[in-house]
């Protein structure tokens, strides 16, 4: 459009140079040429309008002044008189923008040229007053609207990107008939003021009444045309039952009704007109469908128009119509009160006229007052408060539903990111935004072993305790599975964030009520703060890396992120992608570590434990990749071959040394526990290998103990083999029902070892004494040193398993150390004696 306006102001300057010099026609009064500027004013001010479904398309009588000064004025000083007058008429009267103002002067003025060439070539055949001079007349007219025609048209096109007008043929029709009638009445006023100037006035009478009937025409039909919508318009909004969809009828309604930019529907929730829907249709398609909207900041307007209950027009000298809505520009509109029920119940808007050539008037304002009451008859008809309240209340709970966990009533990941962007915008200062990303540790035995129900309902608790140890301000969320997080928007000190994730830690290790029975579980914690630079994503990844290091490093613990968490993830994501080819590569090994009978410092089995000798990696430890096997479920397969590789390892050590009894132990998984085949798949290791089942353990984790799962222990037991709890007082025990397990062995965990350096032992007693007292032999995991073996030995125990006494071995080295004391007995007495004494 910009190109445009250049091109035409150019061709308009063009042909002003050509034609500026020429002189007026022989005989032609020296008139002054200001009085054409007025002539063009009144021209183009007294216009009828034909209104298409969008645009409005104006005939003025343009072409009188045209003539007029075709006859009486030099080109330059036509050209300079309606440069002026339409610059006068499109500024003041059709108040158009700059861009288009430019446009229509620029055109007036280069078709007014266009004009002027063509009359000045036909004239000199003839008698300007005759056949040559009128034939020269209506031609430059005819002209000069196929110019602005083409001209307004390629506007249009360019702004719209269609030449598709409806009622096009129309109004070209018209527009020529328009022409030829203004044009001849234009030369019989010319031919009077020749031949007979105090009678000139009388040519302007016909055209005068000719004007005012077409335009009382044109007024009628288009009020015809305003009913005519007005009735489809009830009868539409009448067949509407959902009230949603009914304001959207009505406000397109309103739209088309007055050829407006904008129509809105606002329909206030109360009497105190705090919070209101808006319904908004508009032509650019920024349409809203009962939008919840507060309206604190429109007050005074919405309290006026409902105090009195009147219609108000509105233009730009209007500071508080600019407040009415959420129109992005509003130039003009009309604004009116929906009366339901003897209330004000709303307000219906229109605004911004699609044309310029006209402002809305009274009447409109009457026509959109009975529209209003048609609408409002409509809202009655739908029992608008009810619906109003059903709608506010469904929304709300679909907000909630949209942004909240549905189990644990927490902010839902989308909900979580949302409040990280907003507190890294409002951060300010010394102030930091710091994220914890939570991980369950043993969030997925429970969940294996006692039923999805029972998951549900600790990660509800979990969500209740995180809530508990966090401040008002903090937003605690849960993203997806048994991963929590917890949002610091305003942590003024790497202290606070750190002393947070310990209080979740040791919220965490308090036990939980599920089902009837305690559970453990723990979390591994990341925790980023966000740098100068970070963006939401990047300060959730950092806490997600941070987070899968602390996973890595332990149970129970967390860590802050560090640049080199991202290439550890990154490993970790490589190895959960590697397991299944790794199976196949046959990259798994067995390695065993020895359990000692303090007492004759022999051995008495050997533990199976699972390594993975990468190529690039070299060995890793289980713990780094059997949690991801369990996740993906190739855990079954890597477990089936676990039991298979041990019972033909152990035979073979069974058949070096016929005459020791040392078994194994070979740890099952929860997922291979609730394999229907299980006890098929023992059968068939113990079969194929010749092992005797006296000489295997199966090794099960707390939370593995369930109702579901006693039958098939019984059924496990039956085989002759030995059971055994893993990592004893970790998760939930509840003794009582422990009592009824087909259980032989406890092996207390090694985090009970450690406390024993540091003098504490009546926790490791008064585990060893459940135990004996359930009848029970134990087995004491993780001795690492002299003074840990001494103290358990001095504690009773007898069983005990750890790297003080060897590090796991290969199945050569274990059938060499089978035989073996690795520790004297009597070497072993004389240190307890020392201690005793001591």
């Amino acid at each position: 459009m910009l190109l445009l306006t250049f091109i035409v102001s150019a061709l308009a300057l063009l042909i002003g140079s050509i034609i500026g010099d020429w002189p007026a026609l022989p005989d032609a009064p020296a008139l002054p040429p200001w009085i054409l500027v007025p002539g063009i004013y009144l021209a183009e001010l007294t216009v009828v309008h034909f209104r298409g479904k969008r645009d409005a398309h104006s005939f003025s009588m343009s072409e009188i002044p045209l003539i007029f000064g075709l006859y009486f004025f030099a080109p330059g000083e036509l050209m300079i008189s309606v440069l002026i007058g339409s610059a006068l008429v499109l500024s003041i009267q059709r108040r158009q923008p700059l861009l288009k103002l430019l446009f229509n002067v620029a055109q007036f003025t280069f078709v007014f040229g266009v004009a002027i060439v063509v009359f000045r070539a036909v004239v000199p055949l003839g008698d300007p007053l005759g056949v040559a001079g009128w034939a020269g007349a209506l031609l430059a007219a005819l002209a000069s609207l196929v110019v602005a025609m083409f001209l307004v048209n390629l506007a249009i096109f360019l702004v719209s990107g269609s030449f598709r007008r409806p009622g096009l043929g129309e109004v070209i029709w018209l527009s020529t008939l328009a022409t030829l009638m203004s044009s001849s009445l234009a030369l019989i006023a010319v031919t009077m003021t020749k031949i007979a100037p105090g009678m000139a006035f009388l040519a302007f009478i016909p055209p005068a009444i000719l004007f005012a009937s077409y335009r009382a025409y044109m007024s009628q039909r288009e009020q015809r045309t305003r009913l005519e919508s007005l009735y489809e318009a009830t009868r539409v909004l009448h067949e509407t039952p959902e009230i949603e969809e009914a304001m959207k009828v009505a406000a397109g309604s309103a739209r088309a009704m007055f050829a407006a930019e904008y129509a809105e529907i606002t329909l206030f929730i109360d009497e105190n007109h705090d919070a209101a829907y808006r319904t908004r249709v508009s032509s650019l398609g920024d349409d809203l469908g009962m939008k919840l909207i507060p309206l604190d900041h429109e007050r005074p307007v919405w309290h006026e128009i409902a105090s009195s209950r009147a219609t108000r027009m509105f233009d730009k000298g209007d500071p508080e119509f600019t407040r009415l809505g959420e129109c992005p520009s509003i130039r003009e509109g009309i604004a009116t009160p929906l009366i339901v029920d003897d209330a004000v119940g709303g307000i219906l808007l229109v605004a911004n006229k699609l044309d310029d050539i006209s402002v809305y008037n009274p009447r409109d304002g009457k026509l959109l007052e009975t529209f209003a009451r048609q609408v409002a008859v409509s809202l009655e008809n739908g029992k608008l408060v009810d619906s109003l309240a059903s709608v506010t209340e469904l929304k709300e709970e679909l907000k909630h539903q949209a942004t909240h966990d549905s189990l644990t009533g927490l902010a839902n990941r989308s909900n979580f990111t949302e409040a990280v962007e907003n507190a890294l915008s409002n951060a300010r200062g010394e102030i930091s935004v710091a994220v914890m990303f939570l991980d369950l540790d043993d969030f997925k035995g429970v969940n294996d072993s006692l039923g999805h129900a029972a998951g549900d309902e600790l990660l509800i608790a979990v969500g209740k305790r995180l809530l508990s140890e966090c401040r008002s301000q903090d937003t605690v969320a849960r993203i997806g599975g048994d991963e929590f997080a917890v949002l610091i928007p305003a942590a003024s000190e790497l202290s606070d964030v750190e002393s947070l994730a310990r209080r979740i830690i040791q919220a965490l290790d308090v036990p939980f009520s599920v089902s009837d029975r305690q559970v453990m579980t723990r979390a591994s914690i990341g925790v980023a703060i966000a740098g100068p630079t970070d963006g939401p994503r990047e300060l959730l990844s950092n806490a997600d890396a941070a987070m899968y290091a602390a996973k890595h490093q332990g149970k129970g613990t967390f860590r802050q992120y560090e640049d080199s968490m991202h290439d550890e993830v990154s490993r970790t994501l490589e190895l959960r992608s590697s397991i299944q080819n790794a199976m196949r590569l046959d990259q798994f090994e067995l390695k065993y570590q020895p359990i000692v009978d303090i007492d004759t410092g022999l051995i008495t089995r050997f533990e199976a434990l699972i390594r993975w000798n990468h190529p690039e990696r070299g060995t890793i430890q289980p713990n780094e990749f059997i949690p991801y096997a369990e996740e993906s479920g190739l855990i079954i397969r890597l477990g089936e071959w676990a039991l298979r590789k041990a019972c033909a390892d152990a035979r073979r050590w069974e058949l070096a040394h016929p005459d020791l009894e040392i078994g194994v132990a070979v740890n099952l998984s929860p997922k291979q526990l609730q394999e229907a085949d299980i006890v098929d798949q023992v059968c068939t290791a113990l079969d194929d290998s010749g092992l005797e089942a006296t000489r295997l353990t199966l090794e099960i984790t707390e939370n593995v103990v369930m109702h579901t799962a006693v039958q098939r222990l019984e059924q496990l037991k039956e085989l002759g083999l030995h059971l055994a709890i893993d990592d004893f007082g970790t998760g939930y025990s509840s003794l009582s029902y422990l009592d009824r397990l087909p259980i032989d062995i406890v092996k207390i965990d090694g985090s009970f070892v450690e406390r024993l350096g540091k003098g504490e032992t009546s926790l490791v007693r008064t585990v060893l004494t459940i135990g004996n007292s359930l009848g029970l032999g134990s087995i004491i995991e993780g001795v690492e040193t002299r003074l840990q073996l001494d103290r358990l030995e001095q504690l009773g125990c007898r069983y005990v398993q750890g790297f003080y006494l060897s590090p796991a071995v290969s199945i050569d080295q274990a059938v060499d150390m089978a035989p073996r004391q690795l520790m004297k007995p009597s070497e072993h007495l004389a240190s307890v004696t020392k201690i005793q004494a001591g």
